[in-house]
């Protein structure tokens, strides 16, 4: 069963992660975590063509490499100098990322940089 993130729980380890809220004026929940931010973007995704849309006013921060997370979405390495939190390294600002792209990467293993 899965059960929602209370961010007050003592337990909730979280660090490193990047909550966004799409609501003007709104901030987004954060986790206690000294590293963690909360910024305001604009996401969209196409679910028919697989593209998901970036932007926003804030760069995404720099995040230390997790073992066994050592490549992202795409199969592309991430690096101790250029790694951000989430699925996918190249989410500049802005953005568009083919997503099918990604499928295709996973499939023969390789990273896949010509559509970023």
């Amino acid at each position: 069963q899965v059960k929602p993130v209370f961010f007050e729980d003592p337990s909730n380890t979280a660090d490193y992660n990047v909550y966004v809220s799409t609501k003007a004026g709104q901030s987004a929940m954060k986790d206690g975590g000294r590293h963690s931010e909360a910024i305001h973007g604009d996401v969209t995704f196409d679910e028919d063509r697989l593209l998901l849309s970036w932007k926003s006013a804030s760069s995404l921060p720099s995040v230390p490499v997790l073992k066994h997370c050592e490549l992202d979405f795409f199969w592309c390495e991430r690096t101790p100098d250029q790694n951000i939190p989430g699925p996918f390294v190249a989410l500049t600002n802005p953005a568009t990322l083919q997503l099918r792209d990604g499928l295709h990467a996973r499939r023969f293993q390789q990273c896949n940089r010509e559509n970023f």
